[in-house]
């Protein structure tokens, strides 16, 4: 089979690009989980081992290999990472959601100009709608497609008998995000204004149900059977009203909007007890300037408790990131039983890449203003060592930021990266410093040549949903802690010519440096500074 799989790798690789022998490992660790009948293969790759191209490639394989498999799909946590996806790979079919196709006529789809102009005939959705045209053909498509997660999870009509997820450490997110229930007092009231506008009487019955419901919830971290049980009368006037505007919502737009409140609801108390776990209840109370109103959220602890959404989609499940940490975490987060995985070796060397640490400050609350002070004086140690190079300063929250640059005798040098505007206006030109830098940021080559971890960052145990889940699986807050180390790391090192050196300070990181919860690849570049 060994050389079945070699023939395969180097027939469907993209022309003018030679497997590695990361991407030639990979790829036979997944058609092996394949066929030894695994649902899930996680893989944990580090930058530069070319998963996109294995992203690509693997379906291709597969479907050969059983020719029952017709459809796939990569999926993006972001528009802008599936866009790299498309201009790279020109041939895949892309989907993403309906307000990024503006029709001939200048609008959106289900917009209420739209429904005037289909209304009133202006155009046919089915012939002139350039989102609808896509969509149909991305789901009927038997070529690689590709499109983002928020979009496969919450289209119905989104299946594929292969699933690529890459940077797979953020489909927790993604779930728990999805998998819970808002209640915003501001959009029933709107929808109860507009219903009246409509002559749709039949609302006033969701929000008694609604209210009902509400009055049912009297503790802040609550079982699924007691949610399932409570949310049974809610559920059932939501599936009448569901079957009224199926009829009504190509109608306008408040009928369409309508509609798909009241469905997502559904989909979402339709969980409520299908598995074990708890929820946690939060209340907001908006104040603006000429309103004031509520907002209730009922938020799945974990996300294997709402994992349905996506595995109920698809057969064969990949997940690929260089940021999982400990396997077993992820896997028991998101509710994968079957499952192979396989971590890969960085094609950089290590001496590029270098951790170095030196328990010096012991970074915590009640000690933060000492903390502050001290890192701010390695800061700027570390600033004269590499006085002609740019680099970043990664910290746990802005005040943090602030203080570190305000205090600095280089202040002129450090700019605090509040957005995307700033980093893209400063990168390369001065130090950047704050909380957001960890992510979606590349600084290859001199963009960055060192970096500092000032604090491990760890989430806020003042937040009731992370202290909850700590205290349920307190594995979870620590991976949380190292996945966002993984990430800092591997915003400089682009490449396996590129270099630069990664600071830790923070005795904190002592938990960390020997244990499961950093893969391999970054655990065997840390140095230990005496």
């Amino acid at each position: 089979m060994k050389d079945k799989i070699d023939i395969l790798i180097k027939k469907h690789f993209p022309k003018g690009k030679e497997p590695r022998k990361e991407q030639y490992e990979t790829i036979h660790k997944i058609v092996n989980a394949y066929i030894n009948n695994k649902t899930h293969f996680i893989g944990q790759l580090p930058t530069g081992v070319g998963k996109s191209y294995i992203a690509i490639v693997i379906p291709k394989i597969l479907k050969e290999i059983n020719n029952e498999l017709k459809q796939s799909v990569i999926l993006t946590k972001t528009k802008a990472l599936q866009d790299q996806y498309t201009n790279e790979f020109p041939d895949l079919v892309d989907i993403k959601g309906k307000t990024n196709y503006t029709c001939h006529l200048g609008t959106t789809y289900t917009t209420d100009v739209c429904f005037t102009n289909m209304n009133s005939n202006k155009c046919d959705k089915n012939e002139d709608c350039p989102y609808i045209k896509q969509r149909i053909h991305w789901e009927t498509s038997k070529d690689e497609r590709i499109t983002n997660m928020s979009f496969f999870i919450t289209y119905p009509k989104a299946k594929s008998d292969i699933v690529v997820i890459d940077e797979c450490h953020t489909l927790s997110g993604e779930l728990v995000n999805y998998g819970t229930l808002t209640i915003n007092e501001n959009v029933i009231n709107e929808f109860k204004e507009k219903s009246l506008d409509n002559g749709y009487m039949n609302f006033e019955t969701i929000v008694i149900a609604l209210e009902t419901f509400i009055n049912k919830l009297n503790s802040i971290i609550i079982e699924s059977k007691t949610l399932y049980e409570n949310s049974q009368d809610l559920l059932k006037i939501l599936k009448l009203r569901i079957d009224e505007l199926e009829e009504l919502k190509d109608e306008n737009g408040f009928y369409n909007r309508l509609y798909n409140w009241v469905n997502d609801m559904i989909s979402k108390i339709s969980l409520f007890g299908k598995v074990e776990g708890d929820y946690i209840l939060h209340l907001e109370e908006v104040k603006r300037d000429f309103s004031e109103y509520k907002i209730i959220s009922i938020k799945p602890i974990f996300a294997y408790q709402v994992a349905d959404f996506i595995f109920d989609k698809g057969t064969f499940f990949i997940h690929l990131s260089a940021t999982i940490g400990d396997i077993d975490v992820y896997a028991k987060e998101n509710g994968i039983k079957t499952y192979d995985s396989y971590e890969c070796d960085s094609p950089f060397p290590i001496e590029n890449r270098k951790i170095v640490y030196k328990p010096l400050i012991e970074f915590n609350y009640k000690n933060q203003e000492n903390a502050i002070n001290q890192t701010t004086k390695i800061v700027d140690k570390i600033i004269e060592k590499h006085k002609n190079e740019n680099g970043l300063i990664h910290t746990s929250s802005y005040f943090i930021a602030h203080e570190i640059k305000n205090k600095s005798k280089y202040n002129s040098k450090i700019v605090v990266a509040k957005d995307s505007e700033t980093i893209n206006k400063y990168k390369g030109k001065k130090i950047l410093i704050g909380p957001t830098l960890y992510e979606g940021h590349d600084f290859k080559d001199d963009f960055a040549r060192w970096q500092i971890l000032t604090k491990i960052p760890y989430a806020s145990l003042g937040d009731v949903y992370v202290k909850t889940k700590t205290q349920m699986y307190p594995k979870w807050y620590s991976q949380d802690a190292a996945n966002k180390i993984i990430q800092s790391y591997g915003r400089a090192v682009r490449h396996k010519n590129d270099k630069a050196i990664f600071y830790i300070f923070d005795t904190n990181f002592s938990k960390f440096k020997d244990s499961n919860y950093l893969p391999k690849y970054v655990r065997e570049a840390i140095f230990l500074m005496k």
